[in-house]
């Protein structure tokens, strides 16, 4: 009866939680009678943050009658590393105090992922709007990235393992890497064996998943200078589809079948076997 609160937002999102990263939101405070309320406000952060972040806001907040006060709050990482996966949790809650009346406001949530974890989700969105299904693969360096289905699967299978060892449901591996993707990635992700003289391709589509598959996708932010060469040296000793894309041309592959959707040329473009570029994707869609 003295004053409404709510939050302006009630998740910060997918984040890293690097060190000095800063998060802001906003507590709505709504005075609802005809006096003058001073509030006392003091932040709480939940154990899991309160060693490795910290909470500021103003500690009194004024509002005149029948009036509204937005109170800003920042929130900074103070973290080296403070968790591989976070689910959504809540940072914590906020206290305020009018007319000796305590009240209390729980904060917002937040999800916390590596970075080179984001990446690959961030990218499998982006394949996603090409109207393919995607299947991010989290775990061991036994496991790709991804998987991009091009069976023009619907919905993700009941049963994903299944599916993944079906050889009638076409779909390349997805490998990628945060930030500029090197030579020397390429080839280590394509025809380098280990000591078990195993590719990566062939222990992820022979050994542990047994993921059929018709190839790979290298996805990157942007690829070295010296791609061109590392690349022809994998086309020539790789026995499948190795085909490269960076994220400005996924972009533009993006906006091109917006316009005109044709799943049928972007998959053609998607098992070319070549680094992909604004000129191969023009003459396959404008044909």
């Amino acid at each position: 009866d003295i004053i409404r609160v709510n939050l302006t937002i009630t998740n910060l999102g997918l984040t890293s939680f690097k060190n000095g990263s800063k998060y802001e939101f906003n507590v709505n405070f709504e005075n609802m009678t005809n006096d003058e309320l001073t509030l006392s406000i003091k932040p709480f952060l939940f154990s899991l943050f309160s060693n490795n972040s910290k909470m500021t806001c103003k500690e009194k907040l004024v509002i005149k009658p029948k009036n509204k006060e937005i109170l800003n709050i920042l929130l900074a990482s103070q973290s080296i590393d403070l968790s591989d996966s976070l689910m959504p949790s809540c940072i914590g809650f906020l206290e305020f105090e009018v007319k000796k009346i305590k009240g209390n406001i729980y904060l917002p949530e937040i999800s916390i992922m590596h970075e080179d974890h984001i990446w690959e989700l961030s990218l499998c969105d982006l394949i996603s709007r090409l109207d393919l299904q995607v299947f991010h693969l989290t775990g061991k360096s036994d496991r790709p990235d991804a998987v991009i289905d091009l069976s023009s699967l619907t919905s993700k299978p009941t049963d994903l393992l299944a599916y993944l060892r079906d050889s009638n449901k076409e779909k390349m591996l997805m490998e990628t890497t945060l930030g500029e993707y090197s030579g020397t990635k390429l080839v280590d992700d394509t025809i380098n064996t280990n000591e078990r003289e195993f590719t990566k391709y062939t222990t992820h589509t022979q050994y542990v998943l047994k993921i059929s598959a018709v190839g790979q996708l290298i996805a990157a932010d942007n690829f070295s200078n010296n791609i061109s060469e590392k690349f022809k040296e994998v086309k020539s000793k790789s026995n499948h589809i190795v085909t490269l894309i960076d994220e400005e041309t996924l972009l533009y592959l993006i906006e091109k079948y917006r316009k005109k959707p044709n799943k049928i040329k972007v998959i053609k473009i998607l098992k070319s076997g070549k680094i992909i570029d604004k000129k191969l994707i023009d003459s396959i869609f404008d044909n």
